[in-house]
């Protein structure tokens, strides 16, 4: 749905106490729109809630953990049914992922780099308060025994929506849906096309009541379209060229009907069935039943979504998108014990950004736009077997399996000095000089276990940092040191 045109009707608190920032995000959701407040302390907070509830808060975390919690859980105990989004700087953001448990709604980070991913969250948000109160209208339409609604509609409704949240994939949800709406419809035929965004094409994926062994997977390219761009297509399933044949050719109907399946704004697909079927109107099922499977379906989505995105925190870095720090330990650990088991090297570098933790400081979203570049600069001189991460703000680290000490030693100094040539004008505005200073260590010829590895190679990395920078260094042999067992020369 489009929930632009309902936005004057949510009032919407930022809670910040810096009033700069605040004013800013405040002025921009007011600008689309929303009836939008700034509210500064906690004590104008109660003032403001008693006066005038709002559906949507904007929190801006502080420094303090603790008392970023304890408010979280007093707005959600002051407000139950309020959508509240957090606002956290980058080392702040993995304290706000954990409020996931508490009942927040989602979290983004500072800075935001652009204002349209406000503007999504709070659309989103606004849009989950929106079928809220579309199902407690259906309720109410039930209960009172308006048409095409029986006593035990409501019922039915309820136990299907408990089905719906035990469903893990949108494929698995999206059946779902669609055994419902043959239900509610008497036995009606009904199917899925799913968008492709990738391929910007529309393809047979699923449907209820008709088979579609040799027909799933037919599809549509909507590039083909010269005059009419995908995205605009798909908001009027009528207007898709060629969607009138792919329909009969693969579900033999030439009358159907045609509604929009949305996530957020993001189109995911169409829902067809026979015409006459459910009332629809300009690509949207104007049935009230209906409308509510889809609005909970939808919702079910954005959770999938947030569920994937918070499992991907846990094991990445935001910024990189390489293995996070404990993940990447963690590998190294893993590492290190088959290459016990198998008796091949595996080798481990430490690659530190010299003299860039200024830079981070002092111009973090230019900043986190090389590190990301540098990072795939690593990953794709890398093999498919070697494991990156990012170890620290400033550090990568690189597991290297089957690699003895002078392949490693060799690898760090190609990466180097790839990464001491690089272009960095078109990433952005006067970037720094970066170079690399890289520590190396191999087990077994060096070390006995993960955690000798990891100190080896810190060891090395300080050398050259010692020693001026943008320079690899092989860790050292202890004295008196037996391997666990010998490396072949190559």
């Amino acid at each position: 749905m489009n929930i632009a045109k309902y936005r004057s009707a949510f009032s919407v608190f930022v809670i910040d106490g810096d009033s700069h920032r605040g004013s800013e995000v405040a002025n921009r959701l007011g600008q689309t729109g929303y009836n939008c407040h700034l509210v500064l302390d906690q004590i104008e907070i109660e003032q403001r809630i008693s006066d005038t509830p709002p559906h949507i808060v904007l929190l801006a975390l502080s420094d303090n953990a603790d008392v970023d919690k304890q408010l979280v859980k007093h707005l959600l105990r002051l407000l139950p049914e309020v959508q509240l989004i957090l606002l956290a700087e980058n080392e702040q953001f993995q304290q706000g992922v954990s409020l996931y448990s508490e009942g927040i709604y989602d979290c983004l980070a500072l800075p935001l780099s652009h204002t349209d991913l406000l503007i999504q969250a709070v659309d989103r948000a606004a849009t989950t308060n929106y079928f809220i109160y579309m199902n407690e209208q259906l309720k109410d339409q039930l209960q009172e025994g308006r048409p095409k609604a029986s006593p035990s509609s409501l019922a039915l409704f309820e136990v299907w929506l408990v089905e719906l949240h035990k469903k893990k994939t949108l494929e698995a949800s999206v059946q779902h849906f669609l055994k419902e709406c043959r239900r509610y419809l008497s036995g009606e035929a009904i199917a899925f096309f799913k968008y492709l965004p990738g391929q910007q094409s529309l393809v047979l994926a699923q449907a209820e009541g008709h088979s579609l062994v040799g027909v799933r997977g037919h599809g549509i390219d909507l590039t083909e379209n010269a005059n009419l761009p995908p995205m605009e297509q798909l908001q009027d399933p009528q207007r898709i060229t060629g969607m009138k044949q792919l329909v009969e050719n693969t579900l033999g109907w030439a009358q159907y009907d045609a509604f929009v399946f949305r996530v957020q704004s993001d189109v995911r697909g169409i829902f067809v069935l026979p015409v006459n079927s459910v009332t629809v109107k300009n690509g949207e099922a104007t049935d009230p039943y209906v409308k509510a499977c889809l609005g909970a379906l939808g919702q079910l989505a954005i959770t999938q979504g947030l569920e994937r995105k918070i499992h991907r925190l846990s094991q990445v870095d935001e910024v990189t998108g390489l293995l996070n720090r404990s993940n990447f330990l963690q590998a190294v650990r893993a590492e290190v014990s088959r290459a016990r088991r198998i008796t091949q090297p595996v080798s481990l570098a430490i690659l530190s950004i010299d003299h860039f933790s200024k830079y981070l400081e002092q111009q973090p979203r230019d900043a986190h736009v090389l590190l990301k570049a540098i990072a795939q600069v690593v990953s794709e001189n890398s093999r498919l077997n070697d494991v990156v991460g990012r170890l620290g703000p400033t550090e990568i680290g690189l597991i290297m399996p089957h690699t003895p000490k002078k392949g490693a030693a060799l690898k760090s100094e190609r990466l180097r000095r790839i990464v001491e040539t690089l272009s960095l004008v078109h990433l952005v505005k006067n970037p720094p000089t970066v170079t690399l200073s890289i520590g190396v260590g191999e087990y077994p010829s060096l070390c006995s276990d993960a955690d000798e590895l990891l100190k080896a190679v810190d060891e090395a990395l300080d050398q050259v940092k010692r020693a001026g920078h943008n320079r690899v260094c092989l860790s050292s042999v202890p004295s008196h040191f037996v391997p666990d067992f010998f490396v072949e020369p190559k």
